[in-house]
């Protein structure tokens, strides 16, 4: 099966990442962090059509407008809404945070070890952008390893270079060198995020960057020189990832970073 990504945005990725599974199969999936889903009327009625009309706003909608700096026309529904109308009973999602924002979430601190009880429970496990603001960021990347199925994928969107975003900012080579080492494969990588293109410094386009270096160091200025893209060095990127799950492990195990676990790239 080839995993990828044809769309950016919160909610066409859940939609295409769901997509990859046969649609005769029914999906548990968990959300780490409860997901603001966020559209104009517009953008939603070009994903679910007439659809659209079914869709009510959070309570608290005004104030996540606020927060993620769109106009209060913009539709914020909540998840399993949207996965009912989009998908009726054939995908169950969960969603895990440590408090009650919307008031369905499942309530656990990803410091910590994640119950046993949800061990490869789910086939699709989704992480927008929620364990960078983590501080023990290593225990909760592996929860939600431990979590997803065999066969079963994790998606990761985190920050690339946001300063004092969150606690971290992530490298690609993290989720090589730790899945390669825990029987996951990266099937798919990233760069995305919004910058100007040179013949209209007006204009912004939403960047997709596949072509990313595993463990390679680069800077962001050789990628905005190869794609013609101004102010790149000074935009806000995440990093995007797949990965699958290929075989259970009954222990997971810390990396070493790829090049220097190789005695022979230093002797």
């Amino acid at each position: 099966m080839e995993y990828k990504l044809s769309r950016t945005g919160r909610v066409p990725v859940i939609f295409d990442l769901i997509s990859n599974f046969p649609e005769t199969k029914k999906l548990n999936v968990a959300f780490l962090g409860y997901t603001d889903l966020f559209q104009s009327r517009a953008e939603w009625e070009k994903l679910i059509g007439s659809e659209v009309n079914s869709l009510i706003n959070r309570p608290n909608h005004k104030r996540l407008c606020q927060i993620h700096g769109v106009p209060e026309d913009y539709i914020i529904p909540k998840i399993s809404d949207v996965l009912q109308i989009l998908y009726g009973s054939r995908v169950k999602a969960d969603i895990f945070d440590f408090q009650t924002y919307e008031g369905s979430e499942i309530v656990h601190d990803f410091n910590f070890p994640i119950a046993n009880n949800f061990y490869e429970d789910y086939d699709l496990v989704f992480d927008f952008g929620s364990s960078e603001h983590i501080f023990n960021f290593p225990q909760a990347i592996i929860n939600l390893a431990r979590m997803c199925k065999k066969n079963g994928i994790v998606f990761h969107s985190h920050p690339l270079n946001m300063i004092n975003h969150g606690f971290y900012n992530i490298s690609p080579t993290l989720y090589h060198d730790f899945y390669s080492e825990n029987c996951f494969e990266v099937v798919f990588m990233r760069l995305t995020g919004k910058v100007r293109i040179e013949s209209n410094l007006d204009k912004t386009i939403c960047l997709d960057i596949t072509d990313v270096p595993s463990s390679t160091r680069f800077n962001l200025k050789r990628i905005g020189d190869s794609v013609k893209l101004s102010n790149l060095s000074t935009s806000e990127l995440v990093v995007q990832t797949i990965a699958k799950k290929n075989k259970s492990v009954d222990e997971f195990q810390f990396p070493i970073q790829g090049r220097y676990a190789d005695k022979t790239n230093w002797t």
